[in-house]
């Protein structure tokens, strides 16, 4: 019906099951009828299920289950420590309840002599009175007297009277308390006035224990003023001689002098690390010079090309025996690495120009006054301006390396004569020229 999966425990004494209409209050009942008098099939199934089931675990741990196929029913009876149920399968006729199982419900409806059917006295149903009260008083007394739960039905009636005489008893000592309750509250009349004044009471103590509060804050804020004017007096006899003195000239553009104060900053850095490891190096003896691995890698290259093109050369040679012997290749190592060191020399030349560029706009600083402040910056211009003559002097070596580099390649072109491959003569001058084409102006000159 309308449980899919419901477990309800029972609690000791009375157990209500309350809720809004079609939730399966009446399912429960319904169920419990099934499993007492396992009724007729009618839409005890679930939709889309095979079967219903109800299972009733006893004071005593047997579980009582009553299962609804679509064409039988049997009961299934569970005892504590057995391995399977015990089934009872064949039933007989419709509506007909195992004994054994009848024993260990113990909810048999009850004869009554003069009534065609018996009286249900554990499960009531819906909308119907309540129980008994629509049977005539002579079924009423039948009943009672051949009822195994007469005794509990009078002793349920003895102890409700008990319970109405408590009840009856504790209202009047209820309605007793309550007039001198009464009695004392009118005697207590004139207390609303003086609740009004100790609420004002305890407001003013809240204010006056904020502002108690609130006083050393106050104290450290006159403390922090009186630092301040006693601060503010020291600065103005500081300012006094002061005023009479010339305002400072206005300094010119330092952008490019700021960067130059990084860079010397920078280069100070490495020049104490430089200093610390040479320090550290000292004891050590000089290592040897390092050979160039880069010719030596080119050199190698070379080789392997060489060996390559030696054996498909040899190939070729049968074939081209009676030929004449092409000229010999002149080595075209020593240009490759001259021009190689041309390119990085004028590399370092850009820079060092730029910065030559930048620092010719600058002009002189003003005479500086007698504060550190500009006698510190006086000092780091003029380590400036003899940084400025280092990357002068950088320069020069560099033009100077140039020169002797484009010297090297005119002795090596002018000892090499003719291209050994094309066989038109080298000209130092339009070597050289071509690859200062390159570089840009500034740098080909």
């Amino acid at each position: 019906m309308a449980h899919g999966r419901t477990e309800i425990t029972f609690g000791p004494g009375l157990t209500v099951l309350t809720g809004p209409n079609n939730v399966g209050k009446s399912a429960v009942v319904e169920a419990l009828r099934c499993l007492t008098s396992n009724p007729a099939p009618r839409h005890h199934i679930r939709h889309g299920a095979r079967e219903a089931r109800v299972t009733a675990v006893l004071d005593d741990g047997v579980e009582v289950t009553w299962i609804r196929r679509e064409k039988h029913a049997l009961y299934e009876v569970r005892r504590p420590g057995a391995e399977k149920p015990e089934e009872y399968g064949k039933l007989g006729r419709k509506g007909a309840v195992p004994e054994e199982v009848a024993a260990l419900l113990r909810l048999d409806p009850v004869e009554v002599e003069g009534r065609a059917r018996p009286v249900d006295v554990h499960v009531g149903n819906q909308r119907e009175p309540i129980f008994l009260l629509n049977e005539s008083p002579a079924v009423m007394a039948s009943l009672l007297a051949a009822s195994t739960e007469a005794g509990h039905l009078l002793d349920m009636q003895k102890a409700l009277a008990g319970r109405v005489r408590d009840e009856k008893k504790r209202e009047k000592e209820l309605a007793a308390r309550i007039s001198r309750l009464e009695a004392q509250l009118g005697a207590l009349s004139p207390l609303p006035g003086l609740a009004l004044r100790v609420e004002r009471a305890e407001e003013l103590f809240a204010e006056a224990r904020a502002a108690g509060e609130a006083l050393p804050r106050l104290e450290a804020l006159c403390a922090d003023m009186r630092r301040a004017a006693a601060g503010r007096d020291a600065l103005a006899a500081r300012l006094a001689p002061l005023s009479r003195l010339e305002p400072p000239a206005r300094p010119e553009a330092v952008a490019g002098l700021a960067v130059w104060l990084e860079e010397r900053g920078r280069l100070a850095a490495a020049g104490e690390r430089a200093r610390a490891r040479a320090a550290a190096l000292s004891p050590l003896a000089v290592p040897p010079r390092l050979a160039d691995t880069a010719g030596a890698a080119a050199a190698l290259e070379g080789i392997s090309r060489l060996r390559t093109a030696r054996a498909s050369g040899e190939a070729r040679g049968a074939a081209l025996a009676p030929l004449l012997a092409p000229p010999r290749l002149a080595d075209t190592q020593g240009p490759e690495l001259a021009l190689a060191e041309i390119a990085r020399l004028r590399a370092r030349r850009g820079p060092l120009a730029a910065r030559l560029q930048g620092l010719a706009a600058l002009s002189a600083p003003p005479p500086a006054e007698a504060p550190a402040a500009l006698a510190g910056l006086a000092a780091g211009i003029e380590r400036a301006r003899a940084a400025v003559d280092a990357a002068r002097g950088a320069g020069e070596a560099a033009r100077g390396a140039e020169a002797a580099c484009a010297a090297r390649i005119r002795a090596a072109l002018a000892r090499a004569g003719n291209c050994p491959l094309c066989g038109q003569t080298l000209d130092a001058a339009a070597f050289l020229a071509r690859f200062a084409g390159d570089a840009g102006p500034e740098e080909g000159r």
